[in-house]
């Protein structure tokens, strides 16, 4: 039986999807975190009460809970429950498209979502499934996990535009009909000749509140984030061993020369951010003990 779909439904994330290309690896209480540098890690307590600590942030848990602990460059997340307290499923993604650091940034600070269906009857249902699956070994468990954990994260996907106000800018963005028509368009086709005009056509707004609008959402111009949706997809191009012609290309630059320099421009933002960081990390230095006070 093929599958119906409502062809006049606006589909927010398979392409955001597509273009990030997650992948989801499920882990028991013991079982250590692959290393990464990228992605995300979420904790689903399964079963009982436990607390959450992330740098200054700590939480209390009661289950059935997601809790977000955002990036793995973020501050280690410690659980403060023995496994007589508490029974944990732990969730590694990572993402193998051009688009995955633009979906992992929207995680960026730690986040409880109730998984009980007060916030959201789809994360209950999911959450019910593996708390089922999970309680016992059954026949086929491993793989049945794993689908449930990609559905998982799908229908984290869908809560977090269900609840914009909560969420990263992304998903506040594709929480507007208007700005979600436009969103789902540039990554289904990044590379097309796209103009302020073309977008805000596609918006069905005029120019000038379509940039204020899509500007106040998501806190960058639709070309800083088409520039940077069409970058990752060069980076990745090359990476794949691709010249700089057919990268630029396939990203929508206009020729391999202009590519090259945007790709030089973002390698030197990112040394300044990176010796930023490194400056604020940096201790000061002490005080000389041979000075005195006026």
């Amino acid at each position: 039986m093929p599958i119906r779909t409502n062809l006049n439904h606006l589909d927010r994330l398979s392409a955001l999807l597509e273009g990030a290309r997650p992948q989801i690896e499920l882990l028991g209480n013991a079982e250590p975190w692959p290393p990464t540098a990228s992605g995300l890690r979420l904790w689903l307590l399964l079963r009982g009460r436990a607390r959450v600590r992330s740098g200054a942030d700590e939480r209390e848990l009661s289950a059935p809970v997601l809790w977000l602990g955002g990036d793995p460059s973020t501050p280690p997340v410690e659980l403060l429950a023995t496994a007589a307290d508490a029974d944990w499923l732990r969730l590694q993604i990572g993402f193998a498209g051009p688009a995955g650091p633009l979906l992992a940034a929207q995680f960026a600070s730690p986040q409880l979502i109730a998984c009980d269906g007060s916030e959201s009857p789809a994360l209950r249902q999911v959450v019910g499934l593996i708390c089922a699956e999970a309680a016992a070994p059954r026949c086929g468990q491993p793989a049945l996990l794993k689908r449930a954990g990609e559905i998982l994260f799908i229908a984290l996907l869908r809560h977090q535009i269900e609840h914009p106000g909560r969420s990263g800018q992304l998903f506040r963005g594709l929480a507007d009909p208007r700005l979600a028509r436009v969103l789902v368009a540039v990554h289904e086709q990044p590379a097309a000749p796209w103009t302020l005009e073309s977008l805000a056509a596609t918006a069905g707004m005029s120019r000038t509140a379509f940039a204020n609008a899509f500007r106040d959402c998501l806190q960058q111009t639709p070309g800083q984030y088409l520039a940077e949706l069409r970058l990752a997809l060069a980076r990745q191009a090359v990476a794949q061993g691709r010249g700089l012609k057919e990268a630029a290309r396939r990203s929508g630059y206009r020729s391999s020369s202009a590519l090259s320099k945007a790709l030089s421009r973002s390698t030197a933002k990112k040394g300044e951010k990176d010796a930023k960081k490194l400056a604020a990390a940096a201790p000061s230095p002490p005080e000389d003990a041979t000075t005195t006070s006026p």
